[in-house]
């Protein structure tokens, strides 16, 4: 409207299947919109191929989500490895409720394994987990959850501390800041292969990836790695590692400067 060019920093990770599910109208409105960017940031390369799909003449460029660290100061592999093996194996979940996370397919897969006698302990972070505890009694896992609801920064880094194995069953994703979060932090991560999660995750690498939806798959990767302390202690080594080196948020913040001057000035 003022003349001045315009960037968009595209996180939507399911717009594969909203896009289509909206009415004529709604996707014009969308595809219009997104259209007047000078320039569209996608967090992945998976979200970059949905965008030139959606749009292809628009300017779209990769800028992988990154992480500011310094409030998981403290949180050490070596410190989680070193501990008792009979408490219970701690599982964390990090996400917003009913935003397609996945967190019912985790209830299932827990009650699952409760019969099975693993024993385990999880805490549902993030904002609307207060509503699953209903859903955690009809399945008999209560007594496993130890935390149901958001947490301020200053508290997640003991959270992380505290966890084994971070989880995501997640069905729609583009960069999930959450998953960057714990492989900083040094824990293994199962999660789904959607959007840009196959980009930092290699399947028995940095952790564990299945079909999302498939609930017994989930509970298997759960059991394996709640008996294998060695295996987390590789897997969460190696996602430490990675996140270092294509994570940091140093080099984020100069290649999202370096693309907003380029669009401010107008250049390609």
């Amino acid at each position: 409207l003022f003349g001045l060019n315009a960037i968009a920093h595209f996180h939507a990770g399911d717009v594969s299947s909203y896009l289509p599910a909206q009415p004529r109208l709604g996707q014009n409105l969308i595809r219009t919109a997104l259209g007047c960017s000078h320039k569209i940031i996608a967090v992945s390369g998976k979200c970059a191929g949905y965008l030139k799909e959606m749009l292809p003449t628009s300017k779209i460029e990769t800028l992988p989500n990154a992480i500011d660290v310094s409030w998981l100061d403290g949180v050490s592999i070596e410190a989680r490895a070193a501990r008792n093996n009979d408490r219970p194996v701690q599982l964390l979940f990090v996400g917003a409720t009913g935003k397609l996370k996945g967190e019912r397919d985790l209830i299932k897969a827990l009650s699952i394994l409760k019969d099975r006698g693993i024993d385990l302990s999880v805490s549902f972070l993030g904002f609307g987990a207060e509503a699953l505890s209903d859903e955690c009694a009809k399945s008999g896992i209560e007594k496993m959850v130890k935390h149901l609801g958001p947490v301020p920064l200053s508290k997640r880094a003991d959270h992380f501390r505290e966890a084994d194995i971070f989880i995501l069953p997640t069905y729609a994703e583009a960069m999930p800041i959450s998953v960057l979060e714990a492989m900083a932090a040094g824990l293994p991560v199962i999660t789904t292969p959607v959007g840009g999660i196959p980009e930092v995750i290699s399947d028995g690498e940095e952790g564990i990836l299945y079909m999302c939806g498939d609930i017994n798959a989930l509970a298997e990767a759960i059991a394996y790695l709640a008996q294998e302390p060695a295996i987390r202690t590789r897997m969460g080594r190696l996602g430490q590692k990675r996140a270092q080196e294509q994570l940091d948020f140093g080099d984020y913040i100069d290649g999202l400067e370096d693309l907003m001057e380029r669009a401010r000035e107008g250049r390609e």
